[in-house]
C-alpha cells in the first residue's frame, strides 16, 4: 500500500506539472490525482490496484466511477 506521505509528496510535484502543462487539455485535478495514485501503486507493488482499491482511496461511490475517471483521463491524454 502507498503511504499517505509518499502520495502527498508525489501529488505536490504532479499538481505543479498539471498547472504548468496539461490543465488546458481538460484534465481535471481529480483525474490526475487518480492516475498518480495508480502509477505510484504500480511502482511500489509491481501490479496495478483494483478498482475497489481506487474507490476506497478516494471515497468514490462505486468501482464504475473509478473506471470512468481513469478512462476519461486516458482518453483526454491520448487524443492530443
Amino acid at each position: 500500500m502507498v503511504t499517505k506521505k509518499e502520495f502527498a509528496a508525489a501529488k505536490k510535484v504532479v499538481l505543479q506539472y498539471w498547472e504548468e502543462n496539461i490543465k488546458e487539455r481538460g484534465v481535471s485535478a481529480k483525474m490526475l490525482e487518480t492516475e498518480l495514485y495508480v502509477d505510484t501503486y504500480i511502482k511500489k507493488n509491481g501490479n496495478p490496484p483494483t478498482y475497489r482499491d481506487v474507490v476506497k482511496r478516494f471515497n468514490l461511490g462505486s468501482s464504475s466511477v473509478a473506471y470512468a475517471r481513469l478512462r476519461r483521463y486516458r482518453n483526454v491524454m491520448s487524443c492530443r
